[in-house]
């Protein structure tokens, strides 16, 4: 399920939410869940957009989920984005995913990175 509201003209705040659950099956395993299958999964987010600027909040969180028969832990994530429209159709943006960097597995003993920033430029050219 989801639901999500989008700033437009004449308004400067949105947000949405998503989620979902999976309850999968299979011969090997039966009931157990899936390898990199979580149960759960959802996100909230906010975002802003303040003239040629804007910017946006997301907290992101699944269940715990299986891989190579362990079990990995649930996890909740906290990401923040910024970008702002500059001359000649340019468009910065920075963005932190993890911004507590929360250590997590993606994969049995295989560390996630952290925290993670990325900073961009993109243009169009006609």
């Amino acid at each position: 399920a989801s639901a999500a509201i989008a700033p437009g003209p004449g308004r400067a705040v949105g947000g949405g939410a998503t989620y979902s659950f999976t309850d999968a099956v299979s011969e090997e395993s039966g009931s157990d869940a899936l390898d990199f299958l979580p149960r759960h999964r959802a996100a909230a987010w906010i975002e802003g957009r303040f003239g040629r600027a804007g910017g946006l909040v997301r907290l992101r969180t699944q269940s715990e989920m299986i891989d190579r028969q362990a079990t990995l832990p649930s996890r909740t994530l906290f990401d923040l984005s910024a970008w702002a429209e500059l001359p000649a159709d340019l468009t910065a943006s920075v963005r932190l995913d993890n911004a507590t960097a929360v250590a997590y597995d993606e994969r049995l003993d295989v560390s996630a990175p952290g925290r993670v920033v990325a900073v961009m430029v993109q243009g169009e050219w006609r």
